[in-house]
């Protein structure tokens, strides 16, 4: 699972909010909430903008992106 999918979780979880919920304000649907919040699939560079927006950049675009250890 991905950063942006946990945080997911968590601002959902915080503010009791359902994923149906959030899916609406997103302009998307349940099922495609439900595959990125269970990090089965990444948001588009859109919809991750608008969940930046909506959870006031709890979950930022960034989130969503594996970070790569240059050491390794």
């Amino acid at each position: 699972m991905n950063a942006g999918a946990a945080r997911i979780k968590e601002y959902l979880g915080k503010r009791g909010m359902t994923q149906s919920e959030f899916a609406s304000l997103l302009g998307t649907t349940e099922a495609n909430l439900s595959r990125i919040a269970n990090g089965d699939q990444v948001p588009s560079v859109g919809l991750a903008v608008k969940i930046k927006e909506q959870t006031h950049s709890y979950v930022t675009p960034e989130d969503f992106v594996r970070k790569v250890d240059p050491a390794a």
